[in-house]
């Protein structure tokens, strides 16, 4: 065979580079910019051509391209914690420190874990995890079954088949009974079994699918007489009087998994104390390897993980109390994540300090924890809603937040959070102003007195603010909204109280017997707001209740208790939300409560991490540490 000229060999493999370039980009996976650094814009502009003198000069040769050398990856992340867990073992404690170990073995059951059916995300959305799709009303998945007292809510989920418990036995529908068999005996000391109480049974027509059904009407009544599997009657003593269904509104969020083959063989009562509290029997991207107490904990990677053996082989959990020792160690780079239990809003200055170094990146993330002020409407001066408008107008909120949190949250006008599906914006919001403030006073009757406290009928506006003691930062909010609200008229006095007396119960503490007027703490949300037990009218404690309920300020609205009422019986999502929605509009109307700002989940993480999201709930940041990836120093 004859060599082809020169001219059309250059032509060639101009081409055949073309090609390759063309074929490069269609397989690259682009990268989103960072949520909080958006990308810079770039005009683009047409290349120039260059002209040749010698146009029908011969093309020369290209030469061979050296391919790219692949990026050095890290094999092992040092991850810091403040505290070391009490347990591992699957639906024991309540620890944060616990969860985010848990999260990377495949053994967190709670908040929606790696080791439930279905997984809660960095933006709060759930998604399948050991199903195959997330069940619905509208998708079949979940349906009511049987009439009349018998009618029942059933959820179908359909499980993966490919995924192991670390010694290599299949994860089946049998695990996920066991796991509410166990909650179920009243030997296993869980915290709660709040919703684990609402199931009748939980079916397992084959191995890789699970049935959860509710109890029906009669089946809860029954429960409440006689008690139901192991539980005695007084865990059903809610149910005695049930109409309809019982449900749970997040219905598609339920379930998780616990080894039979491996706990099987163990009484309940003796599980928290066997070795697998140490070293339980995961399912997830991380085995434990070693846990020294009081210093570490180490975990290799899980090459048959169902999702991909992770990125990172080896992770180690080290336990460092210290704030400033966690500082420093973020500055000599000794430290790749710390986690949100570490650090206070109080550390700001230093982790932005630090920042700006450019080898690690705080986040700041409202959480799901929200600071408030709670009102007592049975008040002389603070049942009149003018006089409650005018303190949430009087209170300079957005200084607060600059002071307190160095302005990394916003002022909050709700008692449900952004970040929940559930959250209404367009509601009254009340900005600082002074001025407007005076004029509500004015409209109640007040007039300033001679040392500028406003009076009505011969008794000066004065009122008292109390909170828990040895919070900084309650003092200083505390202290901001006493000169506030002295700005327009009104005198406050400052009480400290120990947390254990504030919130004491039975009628014991200003909260529960409510003797407060004014009264500073934090409510946490959860993804279904509920709402029922804080701000229904029947839940405002009280003698003749025993003090039951959590509706502080003593709200009474009927229009408001019926957006609750129907918010936690509906299962529709729509309904749901029109529901919250004019809940939180009667809410901001009424001024029940001065909403404040979300406390901030913070975390920190090299700036080369790729793959760190941390989220706005208590799910941990190692929700998915399987896609870290960490480039070598």
């Amino acid at each position: 065979m004859s060599r082809a000229p020169l001219r059309i060999a250059g032509v060639l493999a101009a081409v055949i580079m073309v090609i390759s370039l063309i074929a490069g980009c269609a397989q690259a996976t682009p990268t989103p910019a960072a949520k909080s650094e958006p990308a810079a814009k770039t005009e683009a502009k047409p290349a120039e051509a260059k002209p040749t003198t010698e146009a029908t000069k011969a093309a020369a040769p290209a030469k061979a391209t050296e391919p790219a050398k692949p990026v050095a990856m890290a094999q092992s992340v040092t991850i810091v914690m403040s505290q070391e867990p009490d347990t591992l073992l699957q639906s024991m404690g309540s620890m944060y420190a616990a969860s985010a170990v848990k999260q990377a073995l495949g053994t967190e059951t709670q908040n929606t874990g790696t080791a439930c059916l279905v997984l809660r995300n960095d933006k709060n959305e759930i998604i399948p995890n050991i199903a195959e799709s997330v069940p619905t009303l509208e998708n079949g998945g979940a349906k009511f079954v049987g009439e009349g007292e018998d009618k029942h809510l059933e959820v179908t989920f359909k499980l993966r088949k490919d995924v192991k418990w670390q010694d290599g036995q299949p994860v089946t529908s049998a695990d996920v009974r066991f796991w509410w068999e166990t909650m179920m005996d009243p030997d296993f000391g869980v915290a709660s079994r709040d919703d684990e109480i609402k199931l009748a049974d939980v079916a397992t027509p084959d191995d890789y699918t699970v049935v959860f059904k509710l109890l029906s009407q009669k089946q809860a009544r029954a429960a409440a007489q006689n008690g139901y599997m192991k539980l005695p009657k007084e865990e059903y003593a809610q149910f005695a009087q049930q109409e309809g269904p019982v449900t749970i509104p997040l219905y598609n969020r339920y379930g998780a998994v616990m080894p039979k083959h491996a706990y099987g063989s163990i009484p309940a009562k003796d599980l928290a104390k066997s070795e697998f509290a140490r070293k339980p029997i995961g399912m997830g991207p991380y085995i434990l390897k070693d846990w020294v107490a009081g210093q570490s904990i180490t975990l290799e990677a899980n090459p048959n993980y169902f999702k991909g053996a992770p990125k990172i082989k080896t992770v180690v959990f080290k336990f460092v109390p210290d704030t400033n020792t966690i500082l420093a160690q973020l500055q000599t780079g000794q430290v790749d994540v710390v986690t949100e239990d570490a650090f206070q809003a109080t550390a700001i200055p230093d982790l932005d300090r630090i920042g700006a170094q450019g080898l690690v990146k705080p986040y700041y993330i409202p959480a799901q924890v929200w600071e408030h002020v709670d009102l007592n409407l049975d008040n002389e001066f603070l049942k009149d809603v003018n006089v409650r408008k005018a303190i949430i107008y009087g209170i300079d909120r957005k200084s607060i937040v600059d002071n307190i949190n160095y302005g990394k949250v916003p002022v909050i006008h709700t008692w449900i959070t952004p970040d929940n599906m559930f959250y209404e914006d367009n509601v009254t919001k009340y900005e600082y102003n002074k001025d407007k403030a005076k004029q509500l006073l004015a409209d109640a009757g007040f007039k300033p007195g001679p040392d500028g406290i406003m009076v009505k009928d011969g008794k000066p506006l004065k009122l008292l603010l109390q909170t828990t003691a040895g919070n900084k930062a309650r003092e200083l909010t505390t202290q901001i909204i006493q000169q506030n609200l002295k700005d327009i008229g009104i005198a406050v006095d400052l009480d400290y109280m120990p947390s254990k007396n504030f919130f004491a119960t039975e009628g014991q503490g200003p909260l529960n017997a409510r003797t407060f007027q004014m009264a500073l703490y934090a409510w946490v949300s959860n993804d279904d707001p509920g709402g029922m037990d804080i701000y229904h009218s029947k839940n405002i404690p009280s003698k003749q209740n025993n003090f039951s309920g959590q509706n502080f300020p003593g709200w009474r609205n009927p229009k408001a208790d019926a957006a609750l009422a129907t918010a936690n019986s509906e299962l529709e999502m729509a309904k749901r939300k029109a529901a919250y929605s004019e809940h939180q509009k009667l809410f901001a109307e009424d001024v029940p409560v001065v909403p404040l700002f979300q406390r901030l989940n913070i975390s920190v993480a090299k700036t080369a991490l790729k793959n760190f999201k941390p989220t706005p709930t208590q799910t941990a940041p190692t929700w998915n540490i399987q896609e870290w990836e960490l480039p070598a120093q």
